[in-house]
Parts: structure tokens; C-alpha cells; sequence
């Protein structure tokens, strides 16, 4: 039911677009790509719409984690090539990880050594866990559910974090695993704004084969690191992502908001904010006043 209702989402989506045309004074997404499929287009033409990035508590990175600790906790060798992915098992298969084990299947012919950490939880999880028997790879492939220590798993255990998604509004783990100074092989459908340390990016289109993905992830996995864990930290740091600049940028956009609206009537009704988490398989409208504020 929950995947039925992401089908009515999308195919709903021409009509919420005009609805918000008309209706809508401002509004925020999380990225450009996200800002055309809602607003259309020429949103960047349309002074009503802006793109607000999610901010990163980026704190946790700049703690020390041991490393043979971490791995040992988890079962995993010390020589052991450990490909991460973190996102939520979604009715719809957003996060795409049942290609991810044949990319890992493939990898597991050419490098033995090769593990897959899944981390995240949601109801497509059983079956991912059958797939991974039916491709032979189950006792290569650990799933962790949901983790409160995922930056502790990305520093310590992941030696490339795969993320082939099908869509991504942001794609917010690819930051996330950036922070960390993991390198990245991403599908070329995430949105370029989520590539903030170009070092560690690399992308492949859904059309390539899980062989060639594989042979993509083992050569990311045996270049020398192009930057230190501290530098690209840095990096993140000084990007729109920092949680300080993230508020900062949304404070000044609500003030702005209500300004122009009191300028434009004297009376402001608080504005409602009608959107969904990029990886959340329902929206979650809410209405109220003509007057509105949407986030896509």
C-alpha cells in the first residue's frame, strides 16, 4: 500500500504543481532537481522559490574512531574491502539496494574479501535479505538496521559507500559519508549540489551494468585517498550543509516571508509547510490558511 501511495504521489504531482503555482507565496526544496519537479522549470525565474539545503550536524565527524575496534565489534577481517550504503529499505525501491548485491556479487568473484554493510531498516528489508540468499552473497552481507552510530560505522568500517538510488530529492547519506572522507560511487541521477568534495565522487549511470558498477567501486576502492578525512571535513564545513549556515539561510527566509506577507496584506497567518522527507514514502500536507509555504 505504502509503494501504491508513491505511485499516487507522482501521478498526482502535475496537479500539485499547478495548485502551488497558484495558490503558493513562497517555498523551499532541497535541491535544484527537487525545485523544478515541484515548481517547474523556470523556478529560478520565479522569486517565491528557493532551494534551502539540509544541514548536517557535522560535530560527530571530528571525533576520533578506532578503527580495528569498530570492525572487530562488527565481525568484519581487517583486510576485509567493506562496501557501506546507508538508507531505508522503502516500499517503493528508492535506495535500489537489490542492485547493490549484485554489484557485490560481481565484485566477490574478482575480490573475495569484499563485505557489505547495509545500514537502515523499513519494510522491503526481508526481502532484500531473501535476495541476498538467492545471489549467494548472505554470508558476505551484514544488515544492521537502524543505527544511532552511523558516523562511527561510516569512519571506522566503510572502506566505499555505494549509493545507487533510482531518485534522490537531496541525497543527504552522500554528504554524510563525504564528512566522513569515505569515497563514493553514486548513480548520476543524485543531484550534482550533494557532491561537495569532488575528490570523492564518482558516478555511474543505472544502465551500466552491476559490472561494471563492481568494477568501478574496486578501483575507487584501491586508489590512494585523493584527500584526508580532516580536509574534506573541511570542505563540508564550509558548504551550505553546516547546520549553522542551513538555520541561518531558513531564518532569514522565514523573516523574509513574513515580511513581504505583512507588507502585503498587514495580517500574517503562520505559514504551513506542506512536504515529505526525501526518504519518507508519504508526504505529509498539512492545510491551514490560503497563504503557504511549501518544501517539496
Amino acid at each position: 500500500m505504502r509503494s501504491k501511495g508513491r505511485w499516487v504521489q507522482m501521478l498526482g504531482r502535475p496537479l500539485a504543481r499547478r495548485w502551488i503555482d497558484r495558490h503558493a507565496n513562497a517555498g523551499l526544496a532541497a535541491s535544484g532537481g527537487a525545485a523544478s519537479a515541484m515548481f517547474g522549470p523556470e523556478w529560478q525565474t520565479d522569486g517565491r522559490w528557493k532551494v534551502s539545503f539540509c544541514g548536517v550536524d557535522l560535530s560527530p565527524f571530528a571525533a576520533e574512531v578506532n578503527r580495528e575496534q569498530v570492525r572487530t565489534e562488527l565481525g568484519l577481517a581487517a583486510d576485509a574491502l567493506v562496501v557501506g550504503h546507508v538508507g531505508k529499505f522503502s516500499a517503493f525501491p528508492q535506495k535500489n539496494q537489490s542492485f547493490l548485491l549484485k554489484v557485490v556479487a560481481e565484485m566477490a568473484q574478482r575480490r573475495p574479501s569484499v563485505h557489505l554493510l547495509l545500514i537502515g531498516d523499513g519494510p522491503r528489508r526481508a526481502s532484500v535479505e531473501r535476495e541476498a540468499t538467492e545471489l549467494g552473497v548472505d554470508n558476505r552481507t551484514t544488515f544492521l538496521g537502524s543505527r544511532p552510530d552511523v558516523t562511527r560505522l561510516l569512519k571506522g568500517a566503510i572502506d566505499v559507500f555505494v549509493f545507487p538510488s533510482l531518485f534522490e530529492g537531496l541525497g543527504l547519506a552522500l554528504v554524510e559519508a563525504q564528512a566522513a572522507g569515505v569515497p563514493c560511487v553514486c548513480s548520476d541521477v543524485i543531484p550534482e549540489e550533494a557532491g561537495v568534495v569532488p575528490e570523492l565522487i564518482a558516478r555511474l549511470s543505472l544502465s551500466d551494468s552491476a559490472s561494471a558498477w563492481a568494477e568501478e567501486v574496486a578501483r575507487v576502492a584501491d586508489r590512494s585517498r585523493r584527500v584526508s578525512q580532516a580536509e574534506a571535513l573541511a570542505q563540508v564545513e564550509r558548504s551550505p550543509f553546516h547546520i549553522e549556515r542551513s538555520v541561518e539561510s531558513l531564518q532569514a527566509y522565514y523573516t523574509e516571508f513574513l515580511e513581504r506577507a505583512r507588507a502585503a496584506d498587514g495580517d500574517v497567518t503562520g505559514p504551513v509547510v506542506a512536504g515529505s522527507d526525501e526518504d519518507s514514502d508519504e508526504a505529509s500536507p498539512t492545510s491551514g490558511s490560503d497563504r503557504r509555504l511549501t518544501t517539496p
